[in-house]
């Protein structure tokens, strides 16, 4: 090429930064369009690439980019899996398939004054996750069956913890049917005028009883 590779500052010239992205070889799918053009995710794939900081692009506000908006697309992945193509820890997995440990059994159940109106009361726990530690604030699920058999949850695909709706299901794989769900335990309502009953089990670490 004739032009010139840098401009009266001194920058490297789009056409040069164009060239240089194909010579070495962070010309992957989506960086780069058929007329040579570097789109706006092909940033987040040349940082990949290389390591660097390739956010002072010039030629127009198209390539800006901000702290909010650091890691798009092609950057995310880079981030979420190693050397080996593995996730690099469990925090990256949804937080059905991550494990947990609540602190205490949180579920019990009584009667209502009428029949079929049992409640199941969830008290106040935490989750221990490998890289954090959840709380959950208590709560009551009602009207319920009585003698009924029960499977607990709560949805939190954010993993933030605090006040949430707790969920009670009498179908076992409701328990796993959405992501960021996290299982708290099954329990069984007494029947009617009958004692206090406790829940079993919680946590998602494979301790899913039938």
């Amino acid at each position: 090429m004739r032009e010139p590779m840098t401009d009266e500052r001194g920058v490297l010239k789009p056409i040069w930064q164009k060239y240089l992205l194909y010579t070495l070889h962070i010309r992957v799918a989506g960086s780069i369009d058929l007329q040579g053009i570097v789109m706006p995710n092909g940033i987040d794939m040349a940082r990949a690439y290389t390591g660097k900081h390739l956010d002072n692009i010039p030629d127009g506000a198209t390539y800006v980019r901000t702290v909010s908006n650091e890691k798009t697309g092609a950057g995310r992945a880079f981030g979420a899996i190693d050397s080996n193509l593995r996730l690099s820890g469990t925090q990256r997995l949804t937080m059905v398939n991550a494990a947990s440990t609540l602190n205490i059994q949180p579920l019990s159940a009584v009667t209502g004054v009428g029949v079929n109106q049992a409640t199941i009361n969830v008290q106040s726990f935490y989750a221990q996750y490998p890289f954090t530690t959840l709380t959950y604030n208590s709560g009551t699920i009602t009207p319920l069956l009585d003698s009924t058999k029960y499977y607990v949850y709560v949805d939190d695909p954010l993993m933030q913890g605090g006040s949430l709706p707790y969920v009670a299901s009498t179908f076992i794989l409701d328990i796993t049917a959405a992501e960021g769900r996290l299982f708290l335990g099954s329990i069984t309502t007494p029947a009617h005028g009958g004692g206090l009953t406790n829940g079993v089990g919680g946590g998602n670490n494979a301790r899913i009883l039938a």
